[in-house]
């Protein structure tokens, strides 16, 4: 809940270093003549119609050792100018649905004076512009969704500010800003930055325009077509990241995705792959068990996979030979939606993860995850560690509900017992039990 206006009064009185408000606050006048000092981390919402922001900048004046400020709807390029020449310690900065924020923002968080046709003149041209704004040093992740900066500002960031480390700017064209960056010496230029995000698909010259501008990228989020051969030549240019460890592909044919783990799985620790175009195929893309069998053989330190769309295909059932099953070890974290798994692949999964943490299941065949299963899991002692379990529409008891929650000194949240084999009132029983216990577990 958004304190009120005396309540951000009383809090900025006790010096405290956090602090959210909200534009009827800022209306209010009580941040006009207060002093922000000592705040650390600031977070303004819903701006709203009319000059509210005008009432902030004096308050922004104050914050000297702000390291993150996040604004939905609520920023412009002035608030923007004034944070960039008074916070030397700023990490981040976060805008969420700031439409009053441009190039022009993009230009003064540089502290660069010129106009933006001149900017793109000078870096055209193989110029090098150092940014001069209070905040450039300190800067390193730039996160900007839904405002009006083009492709041109994220270019000017780019050659820029050249010590940030992650950058999200979801809406603009990738594409666009490789073929400008193609013209101009780029390689190395983005030496700091360690995650790329974006929902496109890139093709193998602008995934080399990428991997020569930032080198030492350790988070990839990129997607495919589903094609092997095509995805194959892409991938072969993502090997060229000698730090990556994190990737989000979308689309990605398994068969390409093999080849690639095979050069780069033993550094991997967290593999998101999803379906998400259709222009290119009907039917969803599938992977195999022989698949998921390289996936646990070629990585053997992941710690995270989430799978999501992708249809199993049948072959080699894992009992046509036992002994050569290659079993996943190390995953905190597994989560598996809208496909079908059989016993014998949740077993792949959860039965050698000495560590598992997290656990999220949204199958179309629920089933498979039962009491009996989760007894033998819960017996072999690879779930202590457990913190989170959401499972959907499986058949699960209110008894091997109670062995997870006695048995799982960690676990913190429990989900989705209505969708369990448990009534009503024995989901309201066992909360008001572990209410009792003093058990500081969500259920839902």
């Amino acid at each position: 809940m958004t304190p009120s206006p005396s309540h951000v009064s009383l809090l900025l009185r006790l010096r405290v270093r956090r602090l959210s408000t909200s534009g009827s606050v800022v209306q209010s006048g009580v941040l006009e003549t207060a002093d922000g000092s000592y705040l650390e981390h600031l977070s303004l919402f819903y701006g709203g119609c009319g000059e509210r922001a005008t009432r902030l900048y004096q308050f922004l004046h104050t914050l000297g050792n702000l390291t993150y400020l996040n604004c939905t709807d609520f920023c412009n390029n002035h608030m923007i100018d004034i944070v960039a020449r008074t916070c030397d310690h700023l990490h981040c900065i976060d805008l969420r649905g700031c439409y009053d924020v441009n190039d022009d923002g993009v230009l003064r968080l540089c502290g660069l004076e010129d106009g933006l046709r001149d900017i793109i003149e000078v870096l055209s041209k193989g110029g090098r512009l150092q940014p001069s704004s209070r905040c450039s040093r300190s800067l390193k992740e730039i996160k900007f969704s839904m405002t009006k900066v083009t492709e041109a500002g994220v270019a000017v960031i780019l050659l820029v500010l050249t010590n940030i480390e992650i950058l999200r700017v979801p809406d603009i064209k990738m594409e666009k800003v490789f073929k400008f960056l193609q013209t101009l010496d780029h390689k190395n230029v983005q030496c700091n930055l360690k995650e790329f995000h974006s929902r496109e698909i890139l093709n193998e010259f602008q995934l080399t325009v990428l991997t020569s501008l930032c080198p030492n990228l350790e988070y990839i989020q990129v997607s495919f077509i589903g094609n092997s051969e095509m995805d194959l030549s892409r991938l072969q240019q993502l090997t060229r990241l000698q730090k990556l460890r994190r990737a989000k592909f979308a689309d990605v044919n398994c068969d390409a995705l093999v080849w690639f783990l095979e050069q780069v799985g033993g550094r991997m620790t967290h593999l998101f792959l999803y379906t998400y175009h259709t222009r290119f195929a009907q039917q969803k893309l599938s992977i195999t068990r022989n698949h998921l069998q390289c996936l646990a053989q070629y990585c053997p330190s992941l710690e995270s996979l989430c799978l999501d769309g992708y249809l199993l295909g049948e072959d080699i059932p894992y009992h046509l030979a036992p002994e050569n099953i290659q079993y996943f070890k190390t995953l905190r974290t597994l989560q598996v939606a809208s496909m079908k798994l059989s016993e014998d692949d949740l077993k792949v999964f959860l039965n050698k993860c000495q560590n598992m943490r997290i656990l999220e299941l949204v199958l179309q065949n629920p089933h498979v995850l039962y009491d009996r299963l989760i007894c033998q899991l819960l017996d072999a002692g690879v779930w202590e560690n457990l913190v989170k379990i959401r499972v959907l529409n499986s058949p699960i008891t209110s008894k091997v509900m109670t062995r997870l929650v006695t048995e799982c000194p960690h676990l913190q949240e429990v989900g989705c017992l209505y969708t369990w084999l448990v009534s009503k009132e024995q989901v309201s029983e066992f909360k008001e039990k572990i209410r009792h216990q003093n058990f500081d577990i969500e259920i839902y």
